[in-house]
């Protein structure tokens, strides 16, 4: 009876999916040519690179346009944008397409490609 009540458990908890939070830690390039890299873990609050679950948090306050450089396919739940009242700047992501499976908020600026689909 135990083996079945466990086994119950850990495939109920199999089924639930939690999004992750990804907060941009990293720095971004003020050119394209300089862009912080979408793929390094290192660019991420707690080392993890965005998957289609995350929802993406972008919050530096920068005083010029940054630039993000992604890769050519990107999918995330959602992508918001606050910098607060000190940004003057917004972040520019570059890659072909960002696909949301639900929202977007906030101000962000899309070079090259189709944008959010």
């Amino acid at each position: 009876m135990k083996r079945i009540a466990a086994f119950a458990l850990v495939a109920m908890c199999g089924l639930s999916s939690v999004a992750a939070d990804a907060i941009w830690t990293g720095t971004a390039g003020t050119s394209p040519l300089t862009a912080g890299d979408w793929t390094l873990p290192a660019n991420w609050n707690g080392g993890v690179v965005p998957s289609d679950d995350s929802i993406v948090y972008f919050t530096n306050a920068y005083t010029t346009t940054r630039y993000i450089l992604m890769p050519d396919e990107t999918s995330v739940r959602s992508i918001y944008a606050s910098y607060g009242s000190s940004a003057s700047y917004n972040t520019t992501l570059i890659g072909k397409t960002l696909f949301l499976a639900g929202d977007a908020n906030g101000t962000l600026n899309f070079k090259g490609g189709n944008g959010l689909v």
